[in-house]
């Protein structure tokens, strides 16, 4: 018998922003469904920016990175896609005439123009020997880019967008946005896992909050969108739960069939 697939982003689902945890009914979730579902992360974040699911990496058998970009399955990378060499290009080029701070990621560091003033999440999320400050150096053309970041006002990312094509610009809300190749998306990813596990499509499950999981959650057999989530993005997925912070991921798992707490949980 195939098992049954699901894909979690991490950020305002299985992470909660607002208290800096994992709710502990996710933990819980996780810890009893992991056995009989492969539970794969799927979020816009690279591979070292994922340590703030420790407590439950045990439950996960794999990784949709940096927006589609990267496949990790069983700490073996399956996937990998470059961003467009002529867009990074551009990019660079016109952050550079703004001064504007931007981000550039490849599958084992960050680099950043520039970082007099970062912000308070970057400060948390980096580990010590990740983030490269450029200050006002040059970035390196050459290498093999997956993902970038522009912090910004949506605003201006829309300028940006319409300056280069070759790019794909996912908002985050209002403060910043992923950059990847237009050939970049979850669903990339989330088509690789299920060619690589064999998986069948009508056993594929996905959860999410942000607009870069529309896709993903539009893909999925059945879809959940937590309660935090946008209009537009919980108009994208078949049901939606609670908020993260109200017990979101344990009444998502538990709308899609995958959960059912026990009397003792209950009590």
């Amino acid at each position: 018998m195939k098992k049954r697939v699901l894909f979690l982003d991490i950020d305002g689902t299985l992470y909660d922003g607002v208290n800096k945890c994992i709710p502990h009914s996710a933990k819980i979730a996780l810890s009893k469904i992991y056995q009989d579902v492969d539970i794969y992360i799927c979020t816009g974040r690279p591979y070292y920016l994922v340590h703030n699911i420790d407590e439950v990496r045990e439950y996960i058998k794999g990784y949709v990175l940096v927006n589609g970009g990267c496949v990790v399955i069983d700490d073996k990378i399956v996937f990998e896609l470059e961003m467009e060499k002529s867009g990074i290009s551009k990019l660079i080029k016109e952050a550079r005439m703004n001064d504007d701070l931007i981000g550039l990621v490849t599958t084992s560091n960050i680099y950043l123009y520039h970082m007099e003033n970062p912000h308070d999440w970057m400060k948390r999320s980096m580990k010590e020997n990740v983030l490269i400050d450029l200050k006002r150096g040059l970035f390196d053309e050459t290498l093999p880019y997956v993902m970038g970041w522009l912090f910004l006002g949506n605003d201006k990312i829309d300028e940006y967008k319409k300056k280069i094509p070759e790019l794909k610009f996912l908002k985050w809300g209002s403060f910043g946005c992923d950059i990847t190749s237009c050939k970049t998306s979850k669903t990339l990813g989330m088509q690789k896992v299920i060619e690589y596990g064999h998986y069948d499509i009508k056993d594929v499950y996905a959860v999410g909050d942000g607009e870069n999981d529309v896709e993903m959650l539009q893909m999925a057999n059945l879809s959940c969108a937590m309660g935090n989530a946008t209009e537009e993005v919980q108009k994208s997925a078949n049901m939606v739960s609670k908020r993260v912070e109200n017990d979101g991921l344990e009444d998502a798992l538990i709308k899609l069939g995958l959960y059912k707490k026990s009397i003792n949980e209950i009590v």
